[in-house]
């Protein structure tokens, strides 16, 4: 496994909690100061060129919009808003970066509808598909079989709808 600077760990921490949760975050961020008591220097925001939403979701943005408000009334404005605005706008890492964290979170708690969506954004921000199946490949030992037998097929179907 490559070593990465510290900076990178606490990023990737931070843009875990719209996957993974605040608790998560605590915790992990809690051991990697015990571990680095310096900390890092958060580098500065990237400038998104557009919405990360919009990136992410393309032309289904707005079908995406209307399942979330759908499901709870405050939920689309508060994913918009906190988790692409907050999180993942205010992000250094590349708009590919962050999305295939999103993938790997996701193939990790095995949740087959926002990964798909979320291979689909991999995409779009910049992810080739060569560089999501090798991410999948790096799962191969530790993630639901299932789970990745459907990420694969998922891939390769948005592969080829190109």
């Amino acid at each position: 496994m490559k070593c990465c600077p510290i900076a990178e760990v606490e990023e990737t921490i931070l843009q875990s909690i719209p996957y993974s949760g605040f608790p998560a975050a605590v915790e992990a961020l809690g051991w990697l100061r015990e571990q680095h008591p310096d900390g890092a220097c958060r580098p500065a925001a990237r400038e998104h060129t557009e919405s990360f939403f919009a990136q992410v979701y393309g032309d289904g943005e707005a079908k995406v919009r209307a399942s979330l408000l759908e499901r709870h009334p405050h939920l689309e404005g508060w994913i918009i808003d906190f988790a692409y605005g907050t999180v993942m706008e205010s992000s250094w890492l590349s708009a590919e970066v962050i999305e295939a964290l999103a993938v790997a979170s996701l193939i990790g708690q095995g949740r087959l509808r926002p990964l798909h969506s979320h291979l689909r954004g991999a995409l779009r921000t910049g992810c080739s598909q060569q560089s999501l199946s090798s991410l999948l490949e790096a799962f191969e030992d530790v993630a639901d079989a299932e789970v990745l037998r459907a990420a694969t097929k998922m891939l390769e179907r948005e592969g080829s709808s190109d």
